[in-house]
């Protein structure tokens, strides 16, 4: 028998009831636990905290998002995580959005205007590489669109990375940079051989999800990464398929992460009905044929994501055993 951890991001708001979900409601809410810690709610620190890395260093977040979609970085590049949002008529961020067809025609450009370099990593998320700027991190000041609100304010501190903000900003979206952070190889050496994860190695762990900031979590600890076909890490997502490669992996590894990114997608859409029709879906195909094994099953939230307002929120979040 394994341990089958499923994280359902975004999961928690103010509406969400166990009772509203066959499945769920079989499982037995455990405790409430802090995933944040102190920090802004978002999804690398709270994975961390709930895998039980609790001493996270300055400066990780954009490096670990490139790692989880193979983004090449060198020693010296200032790495960032950019997040497209609209913009309303007063010129203040609506909803994440894709990369307008207009901006993305001026990449041509982008290099030659500014020393960086632009990856689109799936819909409205991508890489910002400065090269050779990392010297500038302890002066840049950046605004996560995850915060309570979300800004489109001009980064501080840095001119190149101000100048890139500049350089995609248009009339109707604006490109987000935040999550700074510097090449840091050599980090969680001890947690990678000691006993993480609840009291197992991260080398018996698999991780399942095609959301790049816990793919890199995989790589940063030494996990097994698993990918399944036709992954995403919205809504769209092959869910049962992701079951099944979960029950599947746990006949062989201690513990299996199932990470479900669909619901927090949904709200940052500010589309409550989607959030709810999706967790619907994740209860009626994951927790059925997770519940239906031997397996220990856990389910928690990293943080809440407010279908409003669209951002999310750090109360202690819900965690579900079936044992």
């Amino acid at each position: 028998m394994s341990k089958i951890l499923c994280i359902v991001d975004g999961m928690n708001d103010e509406s969400f009831k166990q009772s509203d979900y066959k499945y769920l409601s079989k499982m037995k809410l455990a405790y409430y636990q802090d995933t944040c810690l102190g920090l802004p709610p978002e999804t690398f620190s709270c994975v961390m905290h709930i895998l039980g890395v609790l001493n996270i260093p300055k400066y990780l977040r954009g490096y670990v998002e490139a790692l989880g979609a193979g983004i090449s970085v060198k020693e010296g590049d200032l790495i960032l995580r950019g997040s497209w949002y609209s913009l309303d008529e007063n010129g203040q961020c609506k909803a994440p959005c894709k990369a307008p067809v207009t901006a993305m025609r001026k990449l041509s450009l982008l290099e030659e205007r500014v020393d960086c370099i632009y990856y689109p990593i799936g819909d409205y998320r991508s890489i910002l590489v400065f090269p050779r700027k990392a010297g500038e991190i302890d002066s840049l000041k950046t605004f996560p669109p995850s915060r309570e609100t979300v800004l489109n304010r001009r980064p501080e501190g840095s001119g190149v990375v101000a100048q890139a903000f500049d350089f995609f900003k248009g009339k109707d979206c604006c490109l987000i940079p935040w999550g700074e952070a510097l090449v840091q190889k050599e980090v969680f050496l001890e947690e990678k051989e000691k006993l993480v994860c609840s009291g197992e190695s991260a080398r018996e762990t698999a991780v399942i999800s095609g959301t790049t900031v816990v793919r890199g979590i995989a790589k940063l600890l030494g996990m097994k990464l698993l990918d399944v076909k036709g992954i995403t890490g919205d809504v769209d997502t092959p869910l049962l398929e992701k079951t099944k490669a979960a029950l599947e992996a746990a006949k062989e590894y201690d513990r299996v992460i199932l990470h479900i990114n669909g619901a927090d997608e949904a709200s940052h859409r500010k589309n409550a009905e989607e959030k709810r029709n999706f967790l619907k879906k994740t209860d009626e195909t994951v927790l059925a044929g997770l519940l239906a094994s031997d397996h220990e099953i856990v389910v928690v939230s990293d943080h809440g994501t407010n279908p409003i307002t669209g951002t999310h929120t750090g109360e202690l979040q819900p965690v579900f055993v079936n044992k």
